[in-house]
């Protein structure tokens, strides 16, 4: 079961991508803080901007881009909550000039080890060289029968 309040996800990002850190909250009211932690050594590539009050980093392109996901202290405990929340849904989104967003979504398992790593290979087709990502975490309780943990487009 879960033992602390942190889990990791992996994006290798083809390539030069925007990222928003935002702080998310189910309808109960407990929040979730998305971090996101670039992970490029050339660290001076990227580049803090500010939009609408949220942090936004230009991600170096061939980079691997690390998001933390933790519970912030009004958040709860998972083994004492188990069906208020079974898993964590990360969405992510990407929204470029083209009809409609392209999806990526991943799953974390709240009974998996919780450093365990989930890997999402961004192919997004985009008419530039930088497209906007929107991290969005969910709560979802499916049951015992646990989601898939391929990623789908």
């Amino acid at each position: 079961m879960l033992t602390d309040n942190n889990f990791r996800m992996i994006f290798p990002v083809s390539q030069s991508v925007r990222l928003r850190r935002l702080l998310l909250r189910n309808t109960n009211n407990k929040s979730f803080l998305v971090k996101i932690i670039p992970s490029s050594l050339k660290l001076l590539s990227i580049t803090p901007l500010s939009q609408t009050g949220r942090s936004i980093y230009v991600v170096e392109a061939d980079s691997t881009v690390y998001i933390t996901v933790s519970l912030d202290q009004r958040g709860f405990n998972v083994d004492k909550d188990p069906e208020e929340m079974r898993y964590l849904h990360l969405d992510v989104y990407c929204v470029d000039q083209l009809p409609g967003k392209h999806a990526l979504r991943g799953w974390l398992d709240s009974d998996s080890h919780p450093q365990s790593e989930l890997v999402a290979a961004l192919d997004i087709v985009r008419s530039r060289e930088l497209a906007v990502l929107e991290v969005m975490l969910r709560l979802t309780n499916i049951g015992n029968e646990g989601p898939s943990r391929h990623i789908t487009k």
